[in-house]
């Protein structure tokens, strides 16, 4: 009992705030702000691939996370918008022994390609994990009715909510997705806030997906697209950021982290035993997490 208790516990934690009362957003003074300018970030090293379950590097995990959302996620307004809702999942709760977990979607979400979200996609993205032996313990998945998905385990486990917030369980639409466990193609579409647009060598370039669930919310997108610099030098990234080349520099060393905090104008951020600097007009970044939703992410100089 202990166990289903803090199991049921942590689903109310993760999606506090689910029930009826978020459907009328924000409540802006005056005329909403509108989305603007480019999220321009200076990564270490080529992207090669978007998908969720395949995304390696920082790099990688940082562009994926933006066009693939996880079930479980806690979204947050730009703009100084703090209000948080849940993501992808309206609610989540467990039986007495955390074996059984059942999920409450959320209504009117869809894929970036015009596909809904419904059990059958979530259904369809389990047995991808399944087959890719990435959620220990998950053995079958049903949907008893509508928007409602169950994720039968063959063990308890109180943390399963958690394992279902993690950014390589991001949701892709099932047309994307190719037999067995074989990579999803550059692309391919996400329920999340951007969508691919470009490839240009080393570089990424993210678009604002116009349809994006949480814009009726007042959740973002704050910026209408984030370019993806690649680059093996923290030395480099720390030059692009000190000559306003880029907005954010991602895994700096200790020289190019002290020099952007030791510049007016700039900023660092510390976790995961990395380092991002950032201009200080940046707002909406409080974690160096490569897993991190850039969608609250505004610029105080725009407006």
């Amino acid at each position: 009992m202990a166990a289903a208790a803090a199991a049921l516990g942590l689903s109310l934690v993760l999606l506090a705030g689910c029930g009826g009362q978020e459907a009328s957003g924000p409540e802006p003074e005056g005329a909403p702000p509108q989305p603007g300018g480019e999220l321009s970030i200076a990564v270490d090293g080529r992207i090669r691939t978007i998908d969720p379950l395949f995304a390696s590097s920082r790099a990688e995990r940082l562009a994926s996370r933006q066009v693939y959302e996880p079930l479980v996620s806690r979204q947050n307004g730009p703009f100084g918008q703090t209000r948080r809702l849940p993501g992808l999942a309206r609610r989540l709760q467990s039986n007495e022994n955390a074996t059984l977990w059942s999920l409450r979607l959320r209504d009117g979400v869809s894929f970036a390609d015009g596909e809904l979200l419904d059990a059958d996609a979530v259904k369809a993205n389990a047995e991808r994990w399944m087959s890719a032996h990435v959620v220990p313990g998950l053995s079958f998945v049903d949907s008893p009715r509508p928007g409602l998905v169950r994720f039968f385990l063959d063990r308890p486990d109180a943390g399963f909510a958690r394992t279902l917030a993690q950014p390589r369980l991001g949701l892709v639409a099932s047309g994307a997705i190719s037999s067995g466990v074989a990579g999803i193609g550059v692309g391919e579409w996400g329920t999340g806030p951007f969508e691919l647009r470009e490839r240009r060598g080393r570089d990424v370039v993210l678009a604002r997906n116009a349809g994006w669930w949480g814009t009726p919310l007042g959740l973002g997108p704050g910026v209408d697209q984030i370019a993806l610099h690649g680059s093996g030098s923290s030395a480099i990234r720390a030059e692009q950021l000190e000559s306003g080349q880029v907005r954010v520099a991602d895994e700096l060393d200790h020289g190019g982290a002290d020099a952007a905090a030791a510049d007016p104008l700039l900023t660092t951020i510390n976790g995961d035993g990395e380092t991002m600097g950032l201009e200080r007009s940046v707002r909406g970044i409080d974690t160096a997490a490569a897993g991190q939703s850039l969608s609250d992410v505004w610029f105080s100089d725009i407006g």
